[in-house]
């Protein structure tokens, strides 16, 4: 009787326990399409702040009018890195397909000479904290070698320090494999492919300025386009270098 009492309370307390079980599963179940919907709403969202920023963007590009450092490059680079198309009819209609072409091309070396600087940096980081770490761990290396009995106690230490130290900083490729002589290379490399792209960028906008500047100086831009030669350049190369330009091609027409 007693025993019979007693599998009855343990199948009482299991019976509680599922459902215990079940509720906290129903429960997970819930907290999880509710958040699965909550996630669904946030994507819905961005998609449509997206679309706005991308409408915003496609109307600044095509009126021409709102320009930085180079011109209309910059609504370029933000379209692109928010990955979006962009459709070369939405162009300023003034511009002509050299000058769309070279905006293209422009916005995305510099893209590409922004990843590179930033590679730089990040690389540059690694290389100053992996030359720090080292050169504090062999100084204590070689304070213990000097001390062999005091040694023995401190090294397990400081190389769990030095572990522990590299773990924390979750730098990539940061392992005894690589000192920083080589690291040093890799940097020397992002350099050199730095001032290539640099130069390239250079070059690129230095030809159009010159293309463009015989085109206004022959009144073919602005006839062919139907507009000021001032808003041309502040479009294609931004304020600064338009005024420059401007002042040379006014120097060389009425010399």
């Amino acid at each position: 009787m007693i025993e019979k009492e007693k599998n009855k309370k343990n199948l009482e307390g299991l019976k509680e326990l599922l459902i215990n079980e079940q509720k906290d599963l129903e429960y997970l179940k819930q907290y999880r399409d509710k958040h699965v919907l909550k996630l669904k709403n946030v994507k819905f969202e961005l998609e449509k702040a997206k679309g706005l920023l991308c409408s915003f963007l496609n109307n600044l590009l095509s009126k021409g009018t709102f320009f930085f450092k180079n011109g209309i490059s910059w609504i370029i680079k933000i379209l692109w890195q928010i990955k979006s198309d962009i459709n070369i009819s939405i162009f300023p209609k003034y511009l002509d397909m050299k000058s769309v072409d070279y905006l293209l091309k422009y916005s995305k070396g510099e893209i590409e000479f922004d990843h590179l600087n930033l590679q730089y940096k990040k690389l540059k980081e690694i290389f100053n904290l992996t030359k720090e770490i080292d050169s504090n761990s062999k100084q204590n290396m070689n304070h213990c070698n000097s001390e062999s009995k005091f040694a023995l106690k401190v090294k397990p230490k400081i190389e769990t320090i030095y572990s522990e130290v590299k773990r924390k900083l979750k730098y990539p490729n940061f392992d005894k494999k690589k000192n920083y002589d080589e690291k040093l290379m890799e940097i020397l490399e992002i350099e050199r492919k730095i001032n290539i792209k640099y130069n390239e960028l250079r070059i690129l906008k230095q030809n159009e300025m010159n293309r463009v500047s015989q085109l206004i100086q022959k009144g073919q831009y602005e006839s062919s386009n139907k507009a000021k030669s001032e808003d041309i350049l502040r479009c294609i190369f931004g304020e600064k270098d338009a005024f420059e330009m401007l002042n040379k091609v006014n120097r060389k027409l009425y010399s």
